[in-house]
């Protein structure tokens, strides 16, 4: 059952006996239960208090990993303010991030502490130094570990791409995490049997939610990869029972079939199509090929970030692979909208969770409007004077109460692998060249691409572009650039 507060989370957890958190050390899954989690959790928790660190903001930088979820835990749970930073991120953003938050300790990835050189706070290695201060806290023999005084407490702060070039800083609450649970657990079904695989950076809303604590407070064991390269590999490894991933995942996995291959899958289709008509479903069988890629064990899958084109999901379905969709912003606690795995309609986000007001203001004359609603899981530093949450998404309400997005109030790039991007942000970077006088940046063929106006020759142009990508996470990277006489020839 899904709990009300991370405390909860932890005293229950040793109930799941047989439930373990997995991580790939040098080609294999090492498996520590969650007792052993918990038990880390503590101790962990023990040594920061002593170290002065109740109340404070602790800043937790790196990729996936067991400490990294020790750390999450021991802060957000019994210490003070989490502040989980994307890996990607490099020394501009956190500069940012300082700028408007005060850091007293950083838990840091080794090999991106060059980004950190100038920060003043204590970093501590997230490897080696974790693990030590994990064992002093054991030994410390003492139980001071503090539990959430209100669940209106501010537990985490997120950072995301801002409109500038400073990213947004949202304030959450244990009662915004949390508040979605229940909604949750009706909607899909995770047992202590399941298996998650931890692919997505965990420093996002939607995987650590999605992946991590509703999963693990529901007794899944969690399984974390070294490198996302290693997907294919580590899938059938892992044998996941549930699959969450964002669009760019399934597009790559369509886009690795080749053609002939697709020809073949489509007449598969057709036969199995026939056959379900009949009452017989044969997909498991004539599809094993991609049941198998994933492991062979999936039940389901679901996406989120921006909605998945609805002819692919079509096709995974008729393949067996059913994928459900969910929609939210970090400002939401991560969802708004989710499928049921009972209860689907392919091309929408799903159904508002019923625990949420909504309403679509400004509608035109197709009914499509600005998203807003309200609720116990929306931060309150992002809701209007109408007591709402402002999405900035356009969408609409079928008569069935089905959710579809149709586009964005103001502009924003939703990559397919989870990012938002910003334009206006890398607009006012590339205006910071004195060679160029006007920029417009955009997505062409999901790469962010800029088309400039300059004086300058397309090398000097390219050169500054170059100099600023290395500044930049790659997911922000301007792929492309074109000098034009003025900002209409693309317009």
């Amino acid at each position: 059952m899904v709990c009300r507060s991370f405390d909860e989370m932890v005293r229950t957890g040793y109930e799941f006996k047989d439930s373990s958190v997995y991580e790939k050390i040098d080609g294999r899954y090492v498996g520590r239960t969650f007792a052993e989690l918990y038990s880390d959790v503590w101790a962990l928790s023990e040594k920061l208090l002593d170290m002065g660190l109740e109340n404070k903001s602790i800043m937790l930088y790196g990729k996936n990993s067991y400490n990294w979820l020790v750390v999450y835990l021991a802060v957000i749970t019994y210490v003070g303010v989490i502040v989980p930073i994307d890996k990607e991120w490099k020394a501009r953003d956190i500069e940012n991030v300082l700028s408007d938050t005060q850091i007293d300790c950083i838990f840091c990835t080794d090999c991106l502490k060059c980004y950190l050189n100038s920060i003043k706070a204590p970093v501590i290695n997230l490897e080696n130094e974790a693990s030590a201060l994990i064992s002093q806290g054991r030994s410390l023999g003492t139980v001071r570990r503090k539990c959430a005084e209100s669940p209106s407490r501010i537990c985490s702060i997120m950072f995301t791409s801002g409109t500038t070039a400073k990213p947004k800083k949202i304030e959450l609450s244990e009662k915004n995490l949390w508040a979605n649970g229940f909604e949750l657990e009706k909607l899909v079904t995770v047992s202590a049997s399941d298996r998650y695989m931890l692919s997505l950076p965990l420093s996002h809303i939607a995987p650590v939610l999605a992946s991590f604590i509703y999963p693990m407070s529901m007794g899944a064991s969690l399984y974390i990869p070294s490198s996302f390269k290693e997907m294919a590999e580590d899938l059938k490894l892992i044998r996941p029972t549930v699959f969450y991933g964002v669009p760019k995942i399934f597009e790559e996995i369509w886009r690795a079939i080749p053609l002939d291959k697709k020809q073949r899958l489509r007449k598969g289709i057709l036969l199995s199509n026939f056959l379900r008509r009949l009452g017989i479903d044969k997909r498991k069988g004539i599809f094993a090929e991609l049941h198998n890629s994933l492991g062979g064990a999936v039940r389901f899958a679901y996406s989120g970030a921006v909605s998945l084109d609805s002819r692919l999901v079509r096709s995974f379905e008729d393949m067996g692979l059913t994928i459900l969709q969910a929609y939210g912003m970090t400002e939401s606690a991560a969802i708004i909208s989710f499928d049921s795995i009972n209860d689907y309609r392919l091309g929408s986000v799903g159904r508002v969770l019923p625990n949420l007001a909504y309403k679509i203001i400004d509608r035109d004359s197709n009914g499509v409007g600005e998203i807003c609603v309200r609720g116990d899981s929306i931060a309150a530093c992002a809701v209007a004077g109408d007591g709402y949450l402002h999405t900035g998404d356009l969408g609409y309400i079928d008569k069935d109460g089905y959710l579809f997005l149709v586009g964005r109030k103001k502009r924003l790039i939703k990559l397919s692998n989870a990012k938002n991007v910003y334009p206006d942000e890398l607009e006012e970077l590339l205006l910071h060249s004195t060679d160029i006088k006007q920029a417009l940046v955009y997505e062409e063929n999901g790469r962010i691409s800029a088309s400039v106006v300059s004086d300058c020759g397309i090398a000097v142009v390219e050169e500054f572009v170059g100099r600023l990508n290395k500044t930049l996470p790659r997911y922000k990277q301007i792929r492309q650039v074109r000098v034009v006489g003025s900002l209409s020839e693309k317009l």
